[in-house]
């Protein structure tokens, strides 16, 4: 019996011994992932007292300085945040601020070398050029603010949404490649610009999370006093030192500018990140997550259904009341819907309503668009500024002799009548103290012709939109529910980056300008979406006015293309998930 016992007592004893081994094991193993976890998270390093700098390089290069002090009295140009208005003609050298040397202030020599830096990542070399090492500072006896992390963000071509858009990814890729949380950053932009209509991005994606050095300045600078007491835009929220008026900051990025950005046209740069094994994720930049990072800053989701019976799963209602801005449009729609049928002898009548509608609302593109409409609606009896006759004929001829192949394409195509087709409107607006007369460059002079004939051929959730018209809210909505996109080459097909997956790009281009650009085809072969191009010829041209007419048959055939090529991708990834 004592033998038995003896016996189980050790086989439980040997029993718990080896549960407690594997349990110390596997403590230490969980322990050993959480530090290594943490190495690789740099944003844990804040708790490092000493001053030090450090560069990454993601493909992008990143500076993090640790404990520094920053002096707004160092800084050169413009406060920023003004009304626009106010500063007409403002030099854009006085808003592209300079940084005297002790801008930024350090307890350690900078262990970065400039050959490390690329020499177009100019922000940041002159930020480290604004560096001064301090010899002896008791760097324990000061407060440094440690709640969240600076960031600093250099914009140059505030007002254009492709630089923009440059800017905020870059943003957004230094706080996903450091591995840091829209909570835990504080960005100070480091510019001189006034307001402008896309700032609101800015405060909306980072939580009014923000504030302009210019505020520092408006603070501690009594000369500025007195010259900025209506300015509300430049309130200081990081706490600055009442005695020596510096900020004390325990750990500043330094993020490079939108001309160093993997998204910019001539920069072949690929993110590489380590501490990610993802590698999805590397090839596109996080390009997907970068869109969704957008959308639901506003609340907005990819809803996107290509499952859906119309194949498009657009929220048609919701769009029809956003673009209620462009009476033109839809006002057009409404009569083409109704007198499509009966022929072009009924469309003249509205089309001329379409005119006097046009006259009112856009009457920056009154040159060319209503003599269009007008030619277009009694079949092209003239010639639209004599410059396209060939193009002109051409077109009268396809649209008699090609009208049976037109309806053909619709009917056999019924499923995908519904797709939502936009064509980006170019008119002038006020954007920046450097352009006061609002004017906008290489407008389309017959966009409503382009949107009768997706009409004709029974594309009638087709429409001219002017997103300056729009909230931002309204574009972002607008966009994540459009098919196929068009528009003259600009910044408002940036819009690009937040297409449904299986869209399409048409982009323009006028003979005398851009041809060579290629913005947009980056970015389409970053979103793995289809693109086409029109390239323009010289007497479609109005230079002097700066608009083009895009001839219609032309327009029609890259459509058509560009349309087959849409359906296809639908049905390769409608068969790619059983639908």
């Amino acid at each position: 019996m004592n033998f038995r016992r003896k016996i189980f007592y050790t086989f439980r004893l040997r029993t718990i011994s080896k549960f407690t081994i594997i349990l110390i094991l596997a403590c230490f193993m969980l322990i050993s992932i959480y530090v290594t976890n943490q190495n690789k998270n740099h944003h844990n390093e804040i708790d490092v007292e000493e001053p030090s700098t450090e560069l990454y390089n993601f493909g992008i290069n990143i500076v993090v300085l640790k404990n520094v002090r920053i002096d707004p009295s160092k800084v050169v140009g413009a406060i920023g945040g003004e009304d626009p208005l106010k500063v007409p003609n403002q030099p854009e050298s006085y808003e592209l601020l300079n940084f005297e040397y002790g801008f930024i202030k350090t307890g350690v020599k900078p262990n970065i070398k400039k050959e490390q830096l690329h020499s177009y990542e100019t922000n940041v070399i002159k930020f480290l050029e604004s560096l001064e090492v301090l010899d002896s500072v008791d760097w324990k006896t000061k407060h440094y603010y440690k709640e969240k992390i600076v960031l600093l963000v250099t914009r140059v071509e505030y007002a254009n949404l492709y630089h923009t858009m440059t800017d905020l990814y870059n943003t957004f890729i230094t706080i996903k490649l450091l591995n840091l949380t829209i909570n835990n950053i504080h960005i100070i932009i480091v510019d001189g610009h006034p307001l402008g209509n896309l700032d609101e991005l800015w405060y909306k994606l980072f939580k009014n999370s923000i504030t302009r050095i210019g505020s520092y300045r408006y603070t501690t600078d009594n000369n500025n006093n007195n010259n900025n007491n209506n300015n509300n835009n430049v309130i200081p929220l990081l706490p600055i030192n009442n005695e020596d008026h510096l900020l004390y900051i325990n750990k500043l990025v330094i993020v490079p500018y939108g001309y160093a950005s993997p998204l910019y046209v001539d920069k072949d740069i690929i993110i590489n990140n380590t501490n990610n094994n993802n590698n999805n994720n590397n090839n596109n930049m996080y390009i997907e997550e970068f869109k969704q990072f957008l959308l639901s800053s506003y609340n907005l989701h990819d809803t996107y259904n290509i499952c859906n019976n119309n194949n498009n799963g657009n929220n048609n209602n919701g769009n029809n009341n956003d673009n209620n801005s462009n009476n033109n449009d839809n006002n057009s729609n409404n009569n083409d819907n109704n007198s499509n049928n009966n022929g072009n002898n009924n469309d003249n009548n509205s089309n001329n309503n379409d005119n006097n509608s046009n006259n009112n609302d856009n009457n920056s593109n009154n040159n060319g668009n209503n003599n269009d409409n007008n030619s277009n609606n009694n079949d092209n009896n003239s010639n639209n500024n004599g410059n396209n006759n060939n193009g002109n004929n051409n077109n009268n001829n396809g649209n008699n002799n090609n009208s049976n192949n037109n309806n053909n394409i619709i009917n056999n195509n019924n499923n995908y009548k519904s797709i939502q087709i936009i064509i980006i409107s170019r008119n002038n607006y006020y954007s920046h103290p450097r352009n006061i007369k609002g004017i906008i460059n290489r407008k389309i002079n017959n966009e409503l012709q382009l949107l009768n004939k997706l009409k004709q051929l029974g594309f009638y959730n087709s429409f001219i939109i002017d997103l300056i018209n729009l909230s931002i809210n309204e574009q972002f909505k607008l966009i994540i529910n459009t098919n196929i996109l068009i528009g003259m080459h600009g910044a408002g097909l940036t819009y690009t980056l937040l297409l449904p997956n299986t869209s399409s790009l048409i982009e323009l281009f006028p003979y005398y300008c851009c041809q060579g650009n290629k913005h947009f085809i980056k970015f389409t072969e970053l979103r793995h979406i289809n693109y086409n191009a029109y390239y323009g010829l010289s007497y479609n041209d109005n230079k002097q006015l700066d608009t083009s007419y895009i001839p219609i048959n032309e327009f029609e055939l890259l459509f058509i293309r560009t349309f087959h090529k849409w359906k296809e991708n639908i049905e390769k990834e409608k068969n790619r998930k059983k639908c």
